[in-house]
């Protein structure tokens, strides 16, 4: 998946009319998702897993596209310590380097990667 996808990903969540949804129904009369703030209906489905699925959709879809956002940086990062003259002998050798930079994680964005690295290299 390239950025752009990504961002169209990111943008119709944020476009979503509702933020928290509950499920109400049963399976003979079939399912209701509602937004929590006004009780609108925004889905119906016979189907509960299918409700379940919907109300929690916008919860979910974020924290999976943040975990895109951390694996990518990750996979960068790697990239870079590869770069810098880090010789790797195995996956467990990546995995130890990756443990060392996971305090930096939360300072990286898309133009700000490099030059924090950079300066740790000083």
């Amino acid at each position: 998946m390239d950025n752009a996808k990504l961002t169209e990903i990111k943008e119709r969540v944020e476009e979503t009319p509702f933020n928290k949804a509950y499920v109400k129904g049963d399976p003979w009369k079939g399912y209701e998702v509602k937004n929590e703030g006004n009780g609108q209906t925004i889905a119906e489905t016979p189907s509960g897993t299918d409700a379940e699925f919907i109300a929690h959709a916008y919860e979910d879809i974020p924290m999976l596209v943040a975990e895109v956002e951390r694996l990518r940086k990750a996979l960068f990062l790697a990239g870079r310590l590869a770069n810098v003259g880090y010789e790797w002998q195995s996956l467990d050798t990546i995995c130890k380097a990756l443990n060392v930079s996971r305090k930096f994680f939360d300072h990286f964005d898309d133009d700000g990667i490099l030059t924090e690295w950079e300066a740790l290299n000083e």
